[in-house]
C-alpha cells in the first residue's frame, strides 16, 4: 500500500509504484503469502501485515562529478602516444529513498484495510494520509547515491538494502557499494530517519 503522493509528477508516482512492486516481491521471496498484488487489486484479501512503502527522489539532492582521461590521438610505429587530447564525461546524481514499514492493523473497520484505488491506470491501493491503530512489526529506509532514473533498478537496490537478512537488519546500519564504469551507486543506512522525518 502506497501513501498518497507528497510530490506531483509521473516521476514519483513511477517509484510509488516500483516501491510497492519490489516489496510484494521481496516479502513473497521469504515466504509470505502477498495479498492484492500486482494492477488493479480487488482488495478481496485479508491481510494480517500490511506493508506501507514510500519511496521518491530527494529534492535538492543533485550533485555531479567529472571524470577525465587522456585519449590517444597519434601513436608511433611501437603503438606508443605522441600526442593525446583530455576528454571527459559529466555524471549527475541524484539521491533517492525508499521507507518501509510492516504493521499489523488493529480495531474494527480499520482505515487501512481498505483500499483506495488510485486514479490512474494501475489502479493502486493508496494508503490513508495519516494511519494509526496499528503495531509495528518492523521499519526499513534505504539511500541511493546514483545517475540512473529508472525507478525498477534503484528500488532492485533499494529493497535490498532494506530486507538484506531480514529482520535482522532492523536498528542497523549496511552500506554496500558497486561500480559500474561511471555509474558509482551507494546505498546505505536501513532504518535512518529520512530527511524530512520529524525527530
Amino acid at each position: 500500500m502506497s501513501p498518497p503522493p507528497q510530490q506531483p509528477g509521473w516521476t514519483n508516482w513511477g517509484y510509488f509504484s516500483a516501491a510497492r512492486d519490489e516489496t510484494a516481491d521481496r516479502l513473497q521471496n521469504l515466504g509470505y503469502a502477498v495479498v492484492d498484488t500486482g494492477y488493479h487489486p480487488k482488495n478481496d484479501g485479508h491481510p494480517t501485515v500490511i506493508a506501507l512503502v514510500d519511496s521518491a527522489p530527494i529534492e535538492g539532492s543533485e550533485e555531479s562529478e567529472t571524470h577525465t582521461w587522456d585519449a590517444p590521438v597519434f601513436t608511433d610505429d611501437m603503438g606508443r602516444t605522441t600526442l593525446s587530447e583530455k576528454q571527459g564525461v559529466t555524471i549527475n546524481y541524484k539521491t533517492y529513498y525508499y521507507k518501509v514499514k510492516l504493521v499489523r492493523p488493529e480495531g474494527k473497520d480499520n482505515p487501512l484495510l481498505k483500499c483506495n484505488s488510485s486514479q490512474d491506470p494501475t489502479g493502486v491501493c493508496i494508503g490513508p494520509e495519516n494511519p494509526s491503530n496499528y503495531k509495528t512489526i518492523f521499519t526499513g529506509y534505504a539511500t541511493i547515491l546514483t545517475d540512473s532514473k529508472s525507478p525498477s533498478m534503484n528500488l532492485a537496490h533499494l529493497t535490498t538494502a532494506v530486507f538484506y537478512n531480514y529482520p535482522n537488519m532492523m536498528g542497523k546500519k549496511w552500506v554496500y557499494f558497486t561500480n559500474t564504469g561511471y555509474t558509482p551507486i551507494y546505498v546505505t543506512d536501513p532504518n535512518a530517519p529520512k530527511p524530512t522525518d520529524k525527530k
